[in-house]
């Protein structure tokens, strides 16, 4: 995509802003995803103190399947729903405001292919390591065929898991609400992997095409342990190491190869890791010193309306996002926290599936304006987009977004207002007015700023911003 919007005059501030708009908040709604597996597993650590506390049965209106309330709780992710909503009609409205609307600008009035000033100018970019020799030849179905066997191992495995725990005769309803999605993801990508490495193994390039090698080739070249054919040669790459150059055929994807990207992905994802095993940390300790029980007696106590709790919830995992720069350990430290507090001070399940959506909820939107959020980081890496720049950006599009999410979803969804379904209208509705009332053409005849630029230039005189505007309106001429 890089490419075709430079081409296109998009700044890589926009860019990283699209990018970013479409991970998080798109995981998040999808049930066959890493983040729906590690979810379902936080959830159902909490329905089962909810459960222990109950005398080992399930409470009267709360199911004891975390699959079913990881559903339930979708329409109730009023922030990812909106955010996907709030930039589909900010691309085809062509409207922006805020620090976005100078770098659409900047971009588009001076004609720059580059990216704009929010390009990465820095000399660390995001590795390729992975990226094909350039002697291999570029085939779909080197991305699909992996892809497509992902898929299927992924739904087959929730079907069979689903059917053992539903038992025969159940509902696709039923078999899918009892599926391990846990096993499901780790038996597919583990599967998907073996597989893909054995597709690319055997086959076999030569000359930019793909070929068909001689028997005695496929075995040298599937031997892990042995690197060397008698049709290879050494060379010095432009490292200065040794590498092995074959004159024959040469499989796409070597064992030796596919082991270092899975160790390079090892690598990428180990930090990662690192957090989300500090956060498990934070929150058991937080359990154990009675954080939970805090929040328990101030919910049970009627010092918080629960109704409220929904709205609570969503700007405390949003806070505790921006400073923690992970929305998985916000979401471990927040589920033990709320959660079965949640549920014994209304026992209402609608309102128990509001509070699952309000911290998943909280945590992509305080991850949308930190600094130190690792999707931030990843967006602006894989843009090549200046970070500071690509929070700056995005931040006043975030915040409009969640207070849309909190004054149209939340708050009056909690209350009992009016549904889910309609909190999500509602939102879009006000989403959409908001990009009309503050949003401003990126390229206008009057040159104008969107109202708050325009105040900020009455108070504050700026040089570069009045000239931006003249430039603005000579070019719209």
């Amino acid at each position: 995509m890089r490419p075709i919007l430079d081409l296109l005059m998009v700044s890589r501030e926009k860019l990283a802003f699209i990018v970013d708009s479409t991970a998080a908040p798109v995981a998040a709604l999808i049930p066959v995803s890493s983040w729906a597996g590690f979810e379902i597993n936080q959830i159902n650590r909490q329905l089962q103190v909810i459960i222990e506390n109950n005398n080992g049965v399930a409470p009267e209106g709360l199911t004891n399947n975390a699959f079913a309330l990881y559903l339930d709780s979708i329409p109730y992710r009023f922030y990812p729903i909106l955010m996907i909503v709030f930039m589909f009609f900010l691309i085809i409205s062509k409207r922006e405001f805020g620090p976005m609307l100078t770098a659409e600008r900047k971009v588009r009035v001076f004609e720059r292919l580059d990216g704009g000033d929010g390009a990465f100018k820095g000399s660390a970019e995001l590795k390729d390591v992975n990226m094909p020799e350039k002697d291999t030849p570029a085939r779909a179905y080197n991305m699909l065929i992996p892809l497509l066997v992902l898929i299927f191992l992924l739904l087959w495995v929730l079907v069979q898991t689903g059917i053992e725990s539903a038992g025969p005769g159940a509902s696709f309803a039923d078999i899918f609400k009892s599926a391990d999605s846990y096993s499901a993801l780790l038996l597919s990508t583990m599967g998907a992997s073996i597989i893909s490495l054995f597709f690319y193994m055997f086959q076999y390039k030569h000359n930019g095409s793909i070929v068909l090698p001689p028997f005695k080739q496929i075995i040298c070249h599937s031997n892990p342990f042995k690197r060397k054919n008698e049709n290879a040669t050494d060379v010095e790459s432009a490292s200065g190491e040794s590498e092995e150059v074959v004159d024959g055929p040469k499989a796409v994807l070597s064992p030796s190869h596919a082991i270092d990207a899975w160790l390079h992905g090892v690598g990428v994802l180990f930090p990662a890791i690192i957090v989300l095993t500090l956060a498990w940390a934070a929150g058991d300790v937080m359990t154990d010193i009675g954080a939970d029980r805090v929040f328990s007696q101030a919910i049970t106590s009627g010092s918080l309306d629960p109704y409220y709790l929904p709205t609570v919830t969503f700007i405390l995992s949003m806070l505790l996002a921006v400073c923690l720069g992970s929305s998985w350990g916000v979401m471990i430290i927040m589920y033990s926290l709320v959660l079965v507090p949640a549920w014994e001070s209304t026992e209402d399940a609608k309102l128990f599936s509001a509070v699952i959506g309000a911290i998943l909820s909280g945590a992509t939107a305080g991850d949308h304006i930190s600094y130190i959020s690792d999707t931030s980081v990843l967006s602006a890496m894989a843009s090549q987009t200046d970070l500071t720049k690509h929070v700056v950006t995005q931040a006043p599009y975030a915040l409009t977004v969640s207070l849309c999410a909190t004054l149209c979803g939340f708050l009056p969804v909690g209350l009992g207002g009016y549904s889910a379904p309609v909190g999500i209208l509602v939102g879009s509705a006000a989403c959409i007015l908001f990009i009309f009332a503050l949003g401003v053409p990126v390229i206008c005849k009057s040159g104008r700023f969107d109202p708050f630029v325009e105040l900020y230039l009455k108070v504050f005189k700026s040089s570069s911003l009045e000239q931006l505007k003249k430039d603005t309106v000579y070019y719209a001429e």
